[in-house]
């Protein structure tokens, strides 16, 4: 398995250790939000915007960890550096999260469900796709190849994607390249 899968995998294993009444009376003020979709389609943007806007925690789960997050935000997360800890740490600082996580949907659908058996509300971000390829590839972070490899599985795994995720899907970028306002985004999302 991939070092990233194997990533992916230990820290989604600190969600499943929470148990279901500890969340929902801890959790009771907070919203957990799940972002996934298409890349290019301003998900990364959108949580750093309602991070730095509107308060609320955004934890980018390729590029951070809980360590990370809970350094940045001066929280105490006591010796194991868990989501749970973190959890306790900001529980009674009426935080609400954003989980971002662009996950390969052939094979980490389960932990996407898993998430949602968390309490994540889960949000999917889509949109014109030729556009989406257009903005990803002026990044030049990451090979058009690896995007076309990304782009088949979700189009394989769609209906599986639909399922889960349901009505809760953003049209986050137009043909004309134009994203959608991220306080608008914040309304459908935290607001609804």
């Amino acid at each position: 398995m991939p070092i990233r899968a194997l990533k992916y995998l230990k820290k989604i294993k600190c969600l499943l250790k929470m148990k279901g009444n500890q969340r929902s009376m801890s959790l009771k003020k907070q919203k957990l939000v799940l972002l996934s979709g298409i890349p290019a389609t301003g998900k990364s943007t959108f949580g750093s915007w309602a991070e730095k806007e509107k308060g609320v925690m955004y934890w980018d789960l390729e590029n951070e960890t809980l360590e990370d997050v809970g350094a940045r935000e001066n929280l105490y997360l006591g010796t194991d550096h868990d989501l749970i800890s973190l959890l306790d740490a900001i529980k009674d600082k009426d935080y609400s999260m954003i989980v971002d996580w662009g996950f390969p949907p052939d094979t980490m659908l389960g932990q996407v469900r898993s998430f949602k058996d968390a309490g994540f509300e889960l949000w999917w971000f889509d949109g014109d796709r030729d556009a989406a390829r257009h903005s990803f590839i002026d990044r030049g972070t990451v090979s058009s190849e690896a995007l076309d490899i990304q782009m088949r599985k979700i189009d394989d795994c769609w209906p599986q994607i639909q399922s889960l995720f349901g009505e809760n899907i953003v049209q986050a970028i137009n043909s004309d390249l134009e994203y959608i306002p991220p306080e608008k985004i914040y309304k459908m999302i935290f607001e609804k």
